[in-house]
């Protein structure tokens, strides 16, 4: 599936998805805050922020 089409991974179970490219390696992850803007919550709104800030951190330092 992911070889068909890359940014499935966005959607499935994983937070984080890593697609090996010619280019090199690329990690993929969706928004939390996207998502969360939808249900009009501010409470998890702040959640996600704090999510997003997460998921980046891991995919910055896994990439070090």
């Amino acid at each position: 599936m992911l070889c068909l089409e890359p940014r499935i991974g966005t959607v499935l179970p994983c937070r984080i998805t890593v697609l090996e490219t010619d280019d090199g390696v690329v990690l993929i992850s969706m928004n939390p805050l996207v998502i969360a803007h939808l249900f009009n919550n501010d409470q998890l709104n702040e959640f996600s922020a704090q999510m997003s800030e997460t998921i980046l951190d891991v995919m910055e330092e896994s990439t070090l």
